[in-house]
């Protein structure tokens, strides 16, 4: 009996120091992170028709330039911060002010277009561009063509203008 009485007695204060600890706080490794800090991966901007009609120039992190095998016409592509005003420098090496553009909505994104020409040692390039701005990147596509480039040309550079896209890179 002795012994039931001491099990009993046992048992209970075992019990009674249970019940005494205060369940510790969760703690969670988010805690002081700010919001909207959420890093993610730029777009691809993608030209359709660039496989075999193209030749690809360069290529880097920021972009990608696009030759047409006849040099009558280049493409090329920028991905940047999210300021418009220095997206469209990076691409067309001038400023807003010049360009005047067109605004609108694409992709989900503001969508800038624009045209400019430029002068060099070959002529006049007629340039159209299009700029696409989330909030944490800006992708930019600019189409240059000679202006005495022949029918096919044109029409070539019109279909890549046309058909640009930007695409998750779903292998990462």
């Amino acid at each position: 009996m002795r012994r039931i009485l001491v099990l009993v007695v046992l048992s209970a204060l075992l019990l009674c120091g249970c019940a005494n600890r205060a369940a510790p706080a969760p703690e969670l490794v988010l805690d002081n992170v700010p919001t909207g800090l959420v890093v993610r991966k730029p777009l691809s901007p993608i030209l359709p028709h660039a496989d075999g009609a193209l030749i690809e120039v360069a290529s880097g992190p920021a972009g990608s330039c696009y030759e047409a095998p006849d040099g009558q016409c280049f493409w090329y592509t920028t991905v940047s911060g999210p300021d418009p005003d220095v997206a469209l420098r990076e691409l067309t090496g001038t400023t807003r002010e010049r360009l005047c553009p067109v605004c609108g909505t694409r992709f989900g994104m503001e969508e800038y277009r624009f045209s400019w020409t430029m002068e060099n040692d070959e002529g006049t390039w007629l340039c159209m561009g299009q700029l696409h701005c989330g909030t944490d990147y800006c992708y930019g596509l600019a189409v240059c063509r000679r202006e005495d480039a022949d029918a096919e040309t044109r029409a070539r550079c019109a279909e890549v203008y046309a058909d640009y896209g930007l695409y998750y890179d779903e292998g990462a």
